[in-house]
């Protein structure tokens, strides 16, 4: 039997991030039915701050649970720091988080895999491509001070200037939603008509005030959103499409319901109909994390319980997935998959058109290095606040 302990965040903008990711996972070990050959055993790590903590929550499960793998729903700082304890018990640390950081060092440790659903990369994908398709290369950015905290802020504005786009005009949104006022990024935009592009990063509750304060604007000035893929996110458009009218929004994505694959077709029955709800950004994360834990159990065994050797042999796979398909980088050990460019017109009404040269993006993207200093100091699990 393969032992898993889970140190599952919380989140007081999305409450049910924890239990979608927690029941992901379990459904797709019960479609490949290895599910009761599995010992589950879950803590709670809060927001993911006290890292002293959370080493003593992977340590105990490593020691007192004799757990095989950790799954740890925490961001990249925390994993950095956890690293070594694995390598030297020689077991299996799956990190768990949405991507919308990257590591200072993409020197991967042996025994770790880092899955996540790459915010980062679609974020700078997107910054290119408002600076690609536009004339005028000028564009505004519009962020949240919360998501603002998190280097796919940095991706999305610095992937726009390589491509040749010019900053015109940034602004922070405060970080009490109560605050929350889009005055001085409006006078902005009425004094230089001429731009048209925006680049968005917004999430949870700040994302449904922000589409509900920008659509005058838009449609007055015939704006062109450029966003995050929270922006885009299943239950955000749910709660608004009855509601909001937007002009042009874009975006590249990791996954949407309207995908049409064999990975995605099963998901949605499967997790749908187990858990009595939508799918999600959450559930999805999950489900993949499933999908590699199933594949460890089958290759962890007498004859092969060397971590390393484990993790490397899943970097030949190629895993079916709602996105499509899955793979863990050799060079990294981080995971990836496709990147599409959705569109969003008419009261929310998502389509999917067009999906990036992605085993390219990701090369480019997994080059990538910052200088230190160079990211705020939060600490918090992306989507953890």
């Amino acid at each position: 039997m393969l032992r898993i302990g889970i140190l599952l965040p919380r989140s007081t903008l999305f409450p049910s991030l924890g239990l979608d990711i927690l029941n992901g996972l379990k459904e797709q070990l019960k479609q490949q039915q290895v599910f009761d050959d599995i010992k589950l055993v879950t803590d709670n790590i809060g927001f993911g701050i006290e890292e002293q903590e959370i080493y003593t929550k992977a340590e105990k499960m490593l020691l007192q649970d004799d757990a095989d793998v950790v799954i740890l729903c925490a961001d990249t700082g925390i994993t950095e720091m956890l690293q070594p304890l694995f390598t030297a018990t020689n077991k299996i640390l799956l990190v768990v988080n949405f991507g919308a950081n990257f590591p200072q060092n993409w020197e991967p440790a042996p025994t770790s895999i880092i899955h996540s659903l790459n915010f980062c990369q679609h974020a700078g994908i997107t910054g290119k491509l408002a600076a690609e398709e536009n004339e005028n290369k000028e564009a505004v950015n519009v962020i949240s001070y919360y998501d603002g905290g998190y280097r796919q802020c940095y991706c999305m504005l610095t992937a726009h200037q390589s491509a040749g786009g010019v900053p015109a005009f940034n602004y922070i949104t405060s970080i009490r939603l109560d605050d929350f006022t889009l005055e001085p990024l409006a006078v902005f935009i009425r004094e230089r008509p001429d731009i048209k592009n925006l680049l968005c990063l917004f999430s949870g509750d700040h994302a449904e005030r922000f589409y509900n304060e920008i659509a005058p604007l838009q449609k007055e000035f015939d704006l062109c959103l450029y966003v995050s893929p929270m922006l885009l996110e299943p239950s955000l458009i749910q709660s608004r499409g009855e509601t909001l009218s937007t002009g042009e929004v874009k975006g590249y994505i990791p996954w949407h319901a309207s995908l049409d694959n064999e990975g995605n077709n099963e998901f949605l029955k499967l997790f749908s109909g187990a858990a009595g709800r939508q799918a999600n950004y959450f559930s999805v994360l999950g489900w993949e994390a499933g999908s590699i834990v199933a594949e460890i159990y089958r290759q962890h065994g007498p004859g092969n319980s060397n971590a390393t050797d484990v993790i490397a042999s899943l970097t030949r796979i190629t895993f079916k997935s709602p996105r499509g398909w899955l793979k863990i980088d050799p060079a990294t050990l981080h995971s990836y998959g496709p990147s599409y460019l959705a569109r969003c017109r008419n009261n929310m009404d998502i389509t999917i058109e067009s999906e990036a040269n992605s085993e390219e993006e990701w090369r480019s993207f997994a080059s990538q290095k910052t200088l230190k200093g160079e990211a705020s100091g939060w600490r918090n699990t992306y989507l953890c606040i």
